[in-house]
């Protein structure tokens, strides 16, 4: 887990039974079983806040971006502790705020505050810029799906990139009323529902979280399966995670906003908190 003073901990979960209002229950316990740090040992891994980390699909090691703009791999040694080794030796100090695996490995994507959405190789270490500056707004948030990334903008727009291309194709969708379902101010993630591959969901500043299908044959484009607004009183949904065991008809959606934890379900039409 990443920290806003830039540090980066190591935390051990398991399930543990308790009883809550009387009946016998399971609860996740954490402990933390150690600071990953720099190479100088007594600072923070980064330099700002810690944004995003990702683990490797077929391997045992981490990636951790921060807003210092540095890449740090992390691998556990078998005393227990976490070495961290920098990825990109020569930061360019332009805030990083998520990182994504690709399914297989291979390559990883970073989303950065210039505008700029990278596809970097695991192995040679090289990268490519999709678009760097060319929406005229940082990106906050990356998933990657098959042949394409879906982006979120500070602006509000959902970006999807074809990274088959030397520089993806952009595809851009945004709304200024939300009427057609799209956000209208900074899209703070977006994430893929666990129980059904095809459907993703986003969350907003404008306090809105969007349940979408991407279309990625021919031009891209997104439909939108059902958008929720909670209630005026709620003016930012900062995350929202997914029901990995939920289908696209019941998409049951935790998120977590100014206010606390907000609960909805796509099948219902008007989802209360």
């Amino acid at each position: 887990v990443g920290l806003s003073n830039g540090a980066v901990k190591l935390l051990k979960g398991w399930q543990v039974d308790k009883k809550i209002d009387g009946e016998e229950s399971q609860a996740w316990k954490l402990e933390q079983i150690c600071d990953v740090k720099s190479q100088q040992a007594d600072k923070n891994l980064h330099k700002l806040a810690a944004s995003s980390l990702a683990t490797h699909p077929n391997a045992e090691l981490a990636l951790s971006v921060g807003e210092d703009g540095a890449i740090y791999e992390l691998q556990a040694e078998p005393s227990g502790q976490v070495k961290a080794n920098p990825w990109n030796q020569n930061a360019d100090w332009v805030a990083l705020y998520d990182i994504k695996f690709s399914s297989t490995g291979h390559s990883f994507f970073t989303a950065g505050a210039s505008g700029g959405v990278r596809m970097w190789d695991s192995s040679s270490r090289g990268f490519k810029t999709l678009n760097e500056g060319g929406s005229g707004a940082g990106y906050l948030s990356i998933e990657p799906v098959e042949t394409h990334v879906l982006a979120a903008t500070e602006a509000g727009a959902i970006h999807i990139f074809d990274i088959r291309y030397e520089k993806g194709a952009i595809y851009m969708h945004e709304s200024d009323t939300l009427e057609d379902g799209f956000h209208s101010a900074s899209v703070w993630a977006i994430r893929r529902c666990g129980g059904n591959e095809r459907t993703f969901l986003s969350c907003s500043a404008d306090g809105t979280v969007l349940s979408f299908v991407p279309q990625l044959h021919n031009r891209a484009h997104i439909i939108p399966f059902r958008w929720h607004r909670y209630s005026q009183g709620v003016n930012d949904v900062h995350a929202v995670l997914c029901d990995a065991g939920q289908r696209s008809e019941t998409i049951l959606t935790m998120a977590a906003a100014d206010s606390g934890l907000l609960f909805a379900s796509s099948a219902d039409s008007d989802p209360g908190l």
